[in-house]
């Protein structure tokens, strides 16, 4: 917002917190509004391929539900969703649950005060430690592993017909535990195989599949990253050979990845990305129509990272160790 509105609109903003209206009218227009995206995802290949991975995984599981809601789902044939969201609200819309970044040129002290005073009047649960850094932490952390694909399903080869895109794609997904643990939160393994995998060494499993004419691409990702587990995947954009010789690329991948588990990974490739990563941070500039992403970004680290850690990127390693 201009910065002439910052102060007036901390107020609107806040009062969505501290006296929401819950117009009856307004809450059906809600309603008609997500099933519109829920609509206009239907066409989407990346929603039918996360459709997919919910289905296929276990029942009991709360991966397995319908996570966007459409009409249907949200109606239910239910005539207290005004009753039943204000309860929501009660339970959940309590200034110990929330985190708040607001980003300004104004002093540090005049920005306290303007939180303080927009925003101090949204109840709290005294039932709630006061926040200490190391409480958020370990709430956080504490959590078992829970895989969402039971082991009969695991191993399985699932084909689907794109709905947009044209390019042939073979995408291999691995269940770990949460990349944000306390065992892997200074080490981050994921970006060591983000970068051995997609090398453009010699010797790489990107430039051994482009040799042989089955891939024109190769990118590794990780898209779901949960309390209870996350995913390491391998997306593989095809040529016409590769999309003939699948089980080629996958006996070599496993070869590959086979190799990396018996070769661990070497200091030097650590002291390469902390480094990278370290300049990467210290010179990147946000543009200001990144700048919304931004702070949400940052909001959502608060509930996962210690404040001394919120700015930094994922990749932004400080502890090697050899053995995960």
């Amino acid at each position: 917002v201009h910065y002439f509105s910052f102060e007036k609109t901390l107020d609107i903003f806040s009062h969505f917190f501290i006296d929401p209206l819950f117009s009856e009218e307004k809450i059906y227009k809600e309603i008609n509004s997500v099933n519109s995206e829920y609509e206009k995802n239907l066409i989407l290949d990346t929603r039918k391929r996360s459709q997919i991975y919910s289905y296929i995984s276990k029942e009991d599981h709360e991966y397995h539900r319908f996570t966007t809601g459409n009409y249907e789902t949200l109606i239910n044939n239910n005539t207290k969703i005004l009753e039943k969201l204000k309860k929501y609200y009660d339970g959940n819309y309590i200034a110990n649950k929330m985190k708040l970044v607001i980003y300004s040129n104004d002093e540090l002290d005049d920005l306290e005060y303007l939180v303080y005073s927009k925003f101090g009047d949204i109840k709290s649960n005294n039932s709630f430690a006061i926040y200490r850094e190391n409480n958020i932490t370990e709430r956080y952390f504490n959590k078992a592993f829970s895989s969402p694909v039971s082991k009969q399903n695991l191993n399985s080869i699932i084909l689907y017909d794109t709905i947009i895109s044209d390019i042939d794609e073979l995408k291999i997904s691995f269940i770990q535990s949460p990349i944000i643990d306390k065992q892997n939160f200074n080490v981050n393994p994921y970006t060591y195989f983000k970068f051995i995998l997609e090398s453009k060494c010699p010797n790489s499993l990107s430039e051994i599949l482009k040799n042989k004419g089955y891939i024109s691409k190769l990118s590794v990702s990780n898209e779901k990253n949960f309390k209870t587990w996350s995913d390491l995947s391998l997306s593989y954009a095809l040529t016409k050979k590769g999309y003939m010789n699948i089980k080629n690329i996958l006996k070599i991948t496993e070869s590959f990845l086979n190799l990396i588990k018996e070769k661990h990974i070497r200091k030097e490739y650590y002291d390469y990305l902390n480094l990278l990563s370290r300049t990467t941070f210290q010179l990147q500039r946000i543009s200001y129509d990144k700048l919304f992403q931004y702070l949400s970004k940052i909001s959502t680290k608060m509930q996962k990272f210690p404040i001394s850690q919120i700015l930094n990127e994922y990749h932004i390693t400080s502890k090697w160790d050899n053995n995960t």
